[in-house]
């Protein structure tokens, strides 16, 4: 007889609906009421033979009832591992819901990377951190604007590109700019440096206004009319593809309307983010209760609108946030995917951060906080503290164990735990109760589309089993 104690299954009502979710392997299907009711009252008594049947048929097959969970960890990829770096810790702007305070959470007197420091990062990262390894990713991001120092920017990217060559390392640089900076010399010198970019906007114009210039004005305008620039210029189509970062606060949690814009604007690629702001400096972009209940009626919305495309054989706006760095759409493609995930990221285990004054941190969003430097250029890794970040999968943070949806999640951002709960290990609550309803709304909505398109969930499937293969 099967296992209704089984852990591996939950059970979940969605309006006139009953659905079973297999917690590990990702699958889902839908049920009758007196399945939902039997397995959620945990009483066989209430099911027939027929249906007592099928559910022994799925725990033949090894689905849904399985008695137990593969207890594993993902193990730290030896063949690509991550840094990230400020070329200069300083910004532009003053954006309202900066954790980075633009730069300035990066305190030391010296803010530039210096050409030593640079070949001294490259020679630890290839001999001493990761000496196996021949493929790396430099992402320039947090600590300010890239570009705010044009000069030091280049300069850094020559001279790593350089000090990699010369150690026989790959390396491949992506940065995310605020886009008012950007000019036509920077795209020829991404061309030229085989850069790939990105560009922070956070929707339409009112959507946008917590992202203002130090004197308070507004920067939607710039950054459009640059956007107009580069799709106006002559440059190579992958130049042209447009990537974006939303930052989600109350004031623009209207997400399908975030998706709309940027998708009609000529991003590929969008990637939002709920905003990560500790409660004494919410600034008033953070949600309350009463808007938590507003962000979820726009989750439902964003659902229903990239289901109504989909069915008519429109897959765009909905791939284009169906990437593994957007917060809504990674929950959907790891279940399309039916790939389990049990650590939140790569920070301390195949990510560093490294800093002008030569310190290592577990990833950018941790500079500043003296706690949790790891180490330094000088003296290495201290790997008592390393050890903090390496045991954080989802099978020893206390919160995620029993969680339904951990396996989608992989678990709350370390920094915004941290920010929250004074506890790396301890996830944000608001996290885990929007994770877990948007990890419902994507089996609500994928199960829609196998039975009203079966063919365009084929194609959503295809695509981004390929997109998968070829990131790898």
């Amino acid at each position: 007889m099967f296992s209704i104690d089984s852990k591996s299954y939950h059970v979940f009502k969605d309006n006139d609906k009953y659905f079973l979710f297999d917690i590990y392997k990702m699958i889902f299907c839908e049920i009758n009421s007196s399945i939902y009711n039997a397995l959620s009252s945990n009483d066989l008594s209430l099911l027939g033979d027929e249906e007592l049947m099928l559910l022994q048929s799925l725990s033949d097959n090894n689905v849904f009832f399985n008695t137990s969970i593969p207890h594993q960890h993902e193990n730290t990829p030896a063949d690509k591992a991550y840094f990230s770096l400020a070329p200069v810790h300083g910004c532009n702007l003053k954006c309202r819901y900066c954790f980075a305070s633009s730069g300035n959470n990066y305190t030391n007197q010296i803010r530039m990377h210096d050409d030593h420091t640079l070949r001294d990062i490259s020679n630890f990262i290839c001999f001493n951190w990761m000496p196996g390894c021949n493929e790396f990713r430099l992402d320039y991001v947090s600590g300010g604007e890239p570009l705010i120092n044009k000069k030091a920017f280049r300069n850094s990217v020559m001279t790593l590109k350089h000090q990699f060559k010369l150690n026989k390392r790959e390396l491949f640089i992506w940065l995310c700019s605020n886009g008012t900076l950007l000019d036509e010399s920077d795209l020829a010198f991404f061309e030229s440096q085989n850069l790939l970019f990105g560009l922070s906007l956070d929707g339409n114009k009112e959507q946008n206004n917590q992202r203002l210039y130090h004197n308070g004005k507004e920067t939607y305008d710039d950054v459009i009319e640059n956007i107009k620039m580069i799709l106006s210029s002559d440059f190579s189509n992958k130049s042209k593809e447009l990537w974006g970062l939303s930052v989600i606060t109350k004031h623009n949690s209207n997400l399908k309307e975030i998706i709309d814009h940027h998708y009609k604007l000529g991003f590929k690629t969008v990637q939002m983010k709920l905003v990560r702001l500790s409660q004494q400096d919410n600034k008033n972009v953070d949600f309350n209760k009463s808007e938590i209940t507003n962000l979820k009626e726009h989750i439902a919305q964003l659902f229903e609108y990239v289901l109504a495309e989909a069915v008519q054989d429109n897959l765009q706006p909905w791939l284009t946030f169906l990437n593994d760095n957007d917060h809504f759409g990674k929950l959907t493609r790891r279940i399309i995917l039916k790939k389990p995930y049990d650590y939140r990221c790569h920070a301390a285990r195949s990510k560093l951060s490294f800093t002008p004054d030569r310190k290592i941190y577990p990833c950018d969003s941790f500079i500043g906080m003296e706690e949790f430097c790891i180490g330094d250029l000088d003296n290495g890794l201290d790997h008592s503290k390393l050890s903090n970040f390496e045991n954080q999968s989802i099978y020893e943070r206390d919160s995620c164990k029993e969680c339904w949806a951990r396996f989608v999640c992989s678990g709350d951002c370390f920094h915004n735990s941290y920010l929250s709960t004074g506890n790396i290990s301890e996830p944000d609550p608001f996290f885990c109760e929007i994770v877990q309803y948007t990890t419902m709304h994507s089996i609500v909505t994928l199960n829609d589309l196998l039975r009203k398109n079966p063919q365009s969930y084929n194609k959503l499937f295809k695509f981004l089993n390929i997109r998968d293969k070829v990131k790898k």
